[in-house]
């Protein structure tokens, strides 16, 4: 075994390294997460939205999912993001009232690369949801080719893409 005697003021200069290497990955860690960016819907005459307001947004997995597919989806809290974007968007439009009509989409196709195998020969990142708003049924989804090669960022660009589509489509 070898002891590395270093004097007291080396001792703490690599102290103060460490601790400060410490406090900037931290700092990234919590800099990263999934950003969902929304914007008010794009309401089509005729559509839900032109004659009816939502009350409230609920999404919810398909018992069909693979249960890895269901374990990534609750480890990323997919369901609350798409949730929390979605009314957000809704709300951008002055589309939210209590006595409206519920929205419930059903996440039923999921596909997240793991970081290590991004890329075009990997196939696309998707998400596929059914809705169901006043009656009305409609499904549509979300895929990425490329992009960041983190899953948060990959997951934050998705969940923008389907929460557009899913307002637009109400």
């Amino acid at each position: 075994m070898v002891h590395i005697i270093l004097p007291m003021r080396h001792c703490s200069l690599l102290i103060r390294t460490l601790l400060s290497a410490a406090f900037v990955l931290v700092l990234a860690q919590g800099c990263g997460g999934i950003k969902v960016t929304t914007n008010a819907p794009n309401v089509a005459a005729g559509s839900t939205l032109s004659s009816q307001k939502i009350s409230q947004v609920a999404v919810s997995m398909d018992d069909a999912l693979d249960a890895d597919k269901q374990q990534v989806i609750g480890e990323y809290d997919v369901s609350g993001h798409l949730q929390r974007a979605v009314t957000e968007s809704l709300q951008k439009g002055s589309h939210v009232d209590a006595g409206g009509i519920p929205v419930n989409v059903t996440i039923t196709g999921f596909r997240l690369r793991n970081p290590m195998n991004v890329g075009l020969a990997t196939g696309p990142d998707v998400i596929e949801v059914t809705v169901e708003v006043g009656g009305k049924t409609f499904q549509t989804d979300a895929g990425l080719l490329t992009g960041s090669s983190s899953r948060e960022g990959r997951l934050s660009k998705l969940l923008t893409e389907l929460t557009q589509k899913i307002v637009d489509g109400l």
